[in-house]
């Protein structure tokens, strides 16, 4: 029969979304009678379709054992390319829903700490008057590289965070973060409009854990000023980084728009700032809704560039 007849062949290698899907929840949930209870169907049916989902592959990709399943070598190398489909699939179908209408739907962002905190909050609540109805889902990761293998993962519709240093799909930047000095109450260097960041080198300091990406972009702030900074100290989250110090438990950069308020006399302004750009950016073409969010940013004159500011990503 020709393909009038039986509609077009899938391509060599496919598989199929839906039998991942269910593959995915079984994972999930542990167990064949978990997952079946979660999909509302019968356990035969959804062994079934395990069992045709392993031979479209050609092998077998769970274990049964006493205390449910277990993934085989095959299924653990599948795990996370199956994750990365079905997210893409799911939303495929949502960013065509909303194309038709920006009515309802989820926007997932992903972003960074520092952006979530704080600068992202005047878009966030236009965002809930003008588009009551979809709801947006924020992803938070430690550093760049985190952030960009979400994206292509297919994780978010959307990425606020570090300007990716290689990436295929739109970029664009979208503002500044520039650093500001939080430093004990009561030192003498609180007195002056601003200071040099050199003016810190022989301090103790409260430091980001490695694993944040401002941590990075400090440490090469302070070998530009000529010095390492002593860490006596080290936190994961700028407001409690900013408190710290702030407290005599050493100095801190911290990014000027996370500065709590009430931290406003313990925190002085640095001559050459150092600051990163922001960038927006999206795996293929930006969907409806990370366009109409970062209309609302650019409304919004979304984290203006300093003057005089030590660009720290090129």
């Amino acid at each position: 029969m020709d393909e009038r007849g039986r509609g077009l062949a899938e391509p060599e290698g496919f598989v199929n979304v839906k039998l991942l899907r269910s593959w995915l929840g079984i994972v999930e949930a542990g167990s064949f009678t978990s997952a079946a209870e979660r999909f509302s169907i019968s356990q035969p049916a959804l062994s079934n379709q395990i069992r045709s989902l392993e031979r479209e592959l050609g092998g077998e990709l769970l274990e049964r054992t006493r205390n449910g399943v277990k993934l085989t070598l095959a299924g653990r190398a599948l795990l996370p390319e199956a994750q990365a489909a079905v997210a893409s699939a799911e939303r495929a179908g949502r960013t065509a829903r909303e194309a038709l209408s920006l009515a309802r739907g989820v926007l997932e962002i992903a972003t960074v700490p520092s952006i979530s905190a704080a600068p992202l909050l005047p878009a966030l609540r236009l965002w809930q008057q003008r588009y009551p109805d979809v709801r947006i889902r924020l992803r938070e990761f430690m550093n760049r590289p985190s952030l960009e293998e979400a994206v292509a993962g297919g994780v978010a519709d959307l990425a606020i965070g570090p300007r990716p240093q290689q990436w295929e799909g739109p970029v664009k930047v979208c503002g500044w973060q520039a650093f500001a000095a939080v430093l004990p109450q009561g030192d003498p260097l609180l007195e002056k409009e601003s200071i040099l960041l050199a003016a810190l080198r022989d301090r103790e300091w409260v430091m980001y854990d490695s694993q944040s990406g401002l941590s990075e972009l400090l440490l090469i702030s302070c070998a530009r000023a000529g010095f390492r900074p002593i860490i006596a100290l080290e936190s994961t989250l700028t407001d409690t980084i900013a408190h710290l110090a702030a407290s005599g438990l050493g100095v801190a950069l911290v990014p000027a728009q996370n500065i709590p308020a009430e931290l406003d006399e313990a925190t002085v302004s640095l001559r050459h700032p150092p600051a990163w750009r922001v960038a927006a950016y999206a795996r293929g073409d930006w969907p409806p809704a990370a366009r109409a969010f970062l209309d609302l940013m650019a409304a919004d004159d979304f984290m203006p560039r300093p003057g005089q500011a030590h660009v720290l990503d090129g």
